[in-house]
């Protein structure tokens, strides 16, 4: 913690403590995400050691695995500090038989919300989750990501949620939020395109948008929107955005995007002929003739192959005619 003038630290505390792993003593253990909400800043990430303080009476008061040598697996954690003294006045370990860390954070209202990564079965999840278990394949065993809601106690009360997300392949979770309504929206990475879980039946890309009902029980939204990788989502004006990187030309650009909070895929909301006419009778325009006209989409799209619009005509031989797009 700094003052404003960022010359001077006025508090700070590390997190965790040594362990042995692989053979070596280390602590790889590290803070991902940050959350502020009034006296109290919340901290979470991944912990080798099994050393973070006070967490007694929290959701998982111990690391939930130990390695063959007696050393703790790494579990995510979820670390409430005082926003004064950076003092731990309550912490949680989130895992179970594998390795998993916790790798976004949000606070609305004194709730928290947090999504990661997980390798491991036996996470501890809602009664009626959506997804209870890891979703492996017959031949690998890759992260899935999860999504976690807890109170300000981090214990295992009636704000408590969780659910499993993920296909057959490796998913990352990087960035979360939650609107107005409290509808928890979150980003990440795919490799498992052909089993990811969807509600709109996309299954081409690897950049993931999803959000769970409050109950965890139901995927509400899910959708695949490009090649690359969702970094962070965002509510602003109503409207759902999101960023990170995809794939264009072989190489990764910047992205951010604006989707209704739905996710659905645009639909023309409204077509236009931008010449007037002295009649709103059609008119036989001739063959190759250019017409200029302004389509209205219902959400942000991303223009693939070559637009059509189907015409009121036929052709000679008696199929439907189309206006195909031209660059001007």
């Amino acid at each position: 913690k700094l003052d404003s003038g960022l010359t001077k630290i006025t508090a700070s505390t590390y997190l965790g403590g040594m362990a042995i792993y692989n053979s070596f003593i280390g602590g790889k253990s590290f803070v991902s995400a940050l959350a502020a909400d009034g006296e109290y800043i919340y901290a979470t990430g991944g912990e080798y050691s099994g050393l973070i303080p006070n967490t007694q009476g929290s959701l998982q008061p111990r690391n939930a695995s130990y390695n063959a040598a007696g050393s703790p697996d790494k579990d995510g954690f979820i670390a409430k500090l005082n926003s004064e003294t950076l003092q731990v006045e309550k912490a949680t370990y989130y895992g179970g038989s594998d390795d998993d860390y916790i790798s976004a954070l949000a606070v609305r209202d004194g709730v928290l919300y947090a999504g990661g990564s997980t390798m491991s079965d036996g996470l501890a999840v809602s009664s009626n989750a959506f997804q209870k278990k890891l979703n492996r394949s017959l031949s690998n065993n890759y992260h899935d990501a999860f999504v976690l809601r807890l109170s300000e106690d981090l214990a295992k009360d009636e704000q408590f949620g969780a659910s499993y997300l993920g296909g057959t392949g490796r998913e990352d979770l990087y960035g979360i939020c939650v609107s107005d309504n409290g509808e928890v929206y979150f980003t990440g990475v795919t490799y498992a395109t052909n089993s990811f879980p969807t509600t709109d039946k996309s299954s081409a890309g690897t950049y993931f948008i999803s959000s769970f009902s409050d109950d965890f029980s139901r995927l509400l939204y899910s959708s695949l929107v490009n090649n690359g990788e969702g970094r962070v989502v965002a509510f602003a004006g109503g409207k759902l955005l999101a960023g990170g990187m995809i794939i264009e030309n072989s190489k990764y650009q910047a992205f951010i995007g604006e989707f209704s909070p739905g996710l659905a895929h645009a639909e023309v909301v409204g077509v236009y002929r931008l010449e007037k006419t002295a009649s709103s009778a059609p008119v036989y325009m001739g063959t190759d003739k250019v017409i200029n006209i302004r389509v209205y989409f219902d959400n942000a799209v991303e223009v693939k192959g070559t637009p059509r619009i189907k015409l009121n005509i036929k052709t000679a031989d008696g199929t439907d005619a189309y206006a195909e797009y031209r660059e001007p």
